[in-house]
């Protein structure tokens, strides 16, 4: 969800409750609680009352970023060996197109259904993210870089390596296979 409201809450709204002013910041973010919990139910209600989010940042958002304005802090994010951080693929799908997403998994918040089912259909259609049980994306998806346990579970994965260029159009994608060793 592109320009998802994150309400701030200063810490001393604790001592002085309702006269303290609460911001409101604009954030780009994925949904991460799973689509069984928020379908709607025969009663009306879905199995959550809020939804789980976290950020996400593009390249050009991070290029002036100690670490994440070099190809090689992508590349090592995109490898695990940032904790906290997590890189999704781009995406092609004509009218949705987007650059390498850096998810910041330090950083969660949550909104409540009514208010993301809202945002949801102000921004309809939206990209969605593959379910990790896919072994092949299919083209023009983003799709999620797999954790582990699907690479030990399938023995041999496509990832998507992430290479650095200049001109983000001329850029190419590298499929390697990842064999990890449970």
């Amino acid at each position: 969800m592109l320009d998802c409201p994150v309400f701030l809450i200063p810490p001393a709204t604790v001592r002085d409750l309702g006269s303290q002013p609460i911001t409101i910041q604009r954030q780009n973010v994925i949904v991460l609680t799973q689509s069984c919990d928020l379908a709607v139910r025969a009663d009306g209600r879905c199995a959550v009352e809020d939804v789980i989010l976290l950020p996400f940042y593009t390249r050009l958002e991070l290029k002036d970023h100690k670490v994440y304005g070099k190809p090689q802090g992508w590349e090592e994010a995109r490898k695990g060996r940032h904790a906290g951080y997590h890189v999704l693929n781009s995406c092609d799908l004509a009218g949705y197109e987007l650059d390498f997403l850096l998810v910041d998994l330090r950083r969660i918040f949550t909104l409540s259904v009514g208010l993301v089912r809202e945002i949801g259909k102000q921004q309809s259609p939206r990209i969605r993210l593959l379910p990790p049980i896919s072994r092949t994306p299919f083209p023009g998806i983003c799709t999620i870089f797999y954790a582990r346990w699907t690479a030990c579970r399938y023995r041999t994965l496509q990832v998507t390596k992430f290479q650095s260029n200049s001109n983000p159009a001329a850029r190419t994608l590298t499929q390697v296979a990842s064999r990890g060793k449970c």
